[in-house]
């Protein structure tokens, strides 16, 4: 019998379509080596005679890079309210709604208007790389933000993951004519550099002590390209790097039990 799910729409299924000749991918190699299903099951999801999963779909907008809402279409109560929990646990398999109320409600006033529970965003085009803690961690990392063609102005929101479920943006870059805007959320006061090229935002952000997966969304397409570690002296002595100055990855520091009720509360 199917795994519950979501159907996808005749236009879902022509941009997983157009997706796979794009990158010159079979159907039964997008199946077999990507999604782990047999090539009969995915195209019973492209037909829409069966509801794809949710782990397999999680993996399909991640793969495409766009939001839910331009693969599946408008979807209700995907926003981050109390009234929604049970259906936010039921789309993302109860990994959301077995958080403890106080942790939950810990994050919420910290991080207000600017949290949800979707780890990718609803609209538009987005990116990810993640912060791999064996690795190293309390640096700064840069990472640049490549445009596919020459744009005069453009918004991407910075967002991270807590626990690879909730999704905290913290900030915005936004570009102009001939400088980048940086708007901090959580650190006043925002500024501005030089824009670094035409088809390039350089962008830097603090690695602290907590995995994560960062997210990058905007309207336009884009690719992102992970420069690695930079240090305080270059940042300081560059005029052409939006940077989030060690924001506020301060949660643990401030909450130190947050993460503990939260992975206990998953079990």
């Amino acid at each position: 019998m199917p795994k519950k799910g979501v159907s996808l729409t005749p236009e879902a299924s022509q941009k997983i379509k157009n997706y796979l000749k794009q990158n010159n991918l079979s159907q039964e190699e997008f199946a077999e080596d990507v999604l782990k299903v047999s090539p009969k099951t995915f195209r019973n999801w492209l037909s829409g005679k069966h509801s794809v999963d949710f782990e397999a779909l999680n993996i399909i907008i991640e793969k495409l890079g766009i939001g839910v809402n331009d693969l599946l279409g408008d979807v209700d109560k995907y926003n981050c309210t109390t009234g929604v929990v049970s259906t936010i646990r039921e789309i993302y398999q109860n990994n959301v709604a077995v958080y403890v109320e106080k942790s939950y409600r810990k994050i919420f006033d910290l991080f207000r208007n600017h949290i949800t529970f979707l780890k990718y965003p609803k609209d538009g085009y987005f990116k990810t790389f993640k912060h791999d803690i064996q690795k190293g961690q309390n640096y700064y990392f840069e990472f640049q933000i490549k445009l596919m063609e020459e744009i005069e102005e453009a918004k991407f929101v910075v967002s991270f993951t807590v626990n690879n479920q909730i999704r905290i943006n913290y900030g915005e870059v936004r570009l102009e004519h001939d400088k980048v805007d940086i708007i901090q959320y959580f650190q006043p006061p925002d500024y501005s550099v030089k824009r670094a090229g035409k088809n390039t935002i350089r962008v830097a952000t603090w690695f602290d002590e907590l995995p994560h997966t960062f997210v990058i969304n905007s309207q336009i397409p884009f690719e992102i390209e992970e420069k690695g570690k930079i240090s305080e002296y270059e940042l300081n002595q560059a005029n052409d790097i939006a940077v989030f100055w060690k924001h506020f990855f301060f949660i643990n520091f401030f909450f130190p039990n947050l993460f503990c009720d939260v992975y206990s509360a998953r079990g």
